[in-house]
């Protein structure tokens, strides 16, 4: 396998516009190429953040994206909008638009989610720290690898 970085058409999102630029592509002698994602999870967020963002009307594809991100079926999604599910089918396939208020309010929905999400993480954070607390204080050595450093500038803060 043959490593290089360049830009790369990432259709496996659903979407049709999101291009990788400097990822690592293994290229095989078969003609098969592979990416070298590490946390899909966080580029999917990095995504859909620039997604809830843009100033146009959602497309289908992108309303698709965001619900599937948030984990919820077709059918969850339309009875949080007050709307059925043959609807939300619609406004995913382009048949239909959705009302720019059911826009906005799936882009906040999932702001939402975010946010209750990185508090459970949070929550998390501060359990572990109360249960592992020793009363014994003493220096630790902290080894922190550059690469793990790096990476983690990539991953957006949950604050």
């Amino acid at each position: 396998m043959k490593k290089i970085k360049g830009e790369y058409l990432y259709k496996e999102s659903g979407l049709d516009n999101v291009t990788l630029t400097n990822f690592p592509q293994y290229h095989c002698a078969c003609g098969e190429t592979l990416m070298g994602i590490k946390n899909i999870e966080s580029l999917h967020q990095f995504i859909a953040s620039i997604l809830i963002k843009k100033r146009a009307p959602l497309t289908g594809k992108e309303i698709r994206f965001i619900r599937k991100e948030m984990g919820l079926r077709a059918k969850e999604l339309a009875e949080i909008l007050g709307v059925t599910p043959v609807t939300v089918s619609r406004w995913e396939t382009d048949t239909e638009k959705p009302e720019i208020s059911k826009d906005k309010f799936i882009r906040l929905f999932y702001i939402q989610m975010l946010q209750e999400k990185c508090k459970e993480v949070i929550k998390g954070s501060f359990e572990n720290l109360r249960a592992s607390m020793k009363k014994q204080y003493r220096p630790m050595e902290i080894k922190i690898p550059t690469k793990k450093y790096l990476d983690s500038l990539k991953v957006p803060a949950c604050l």
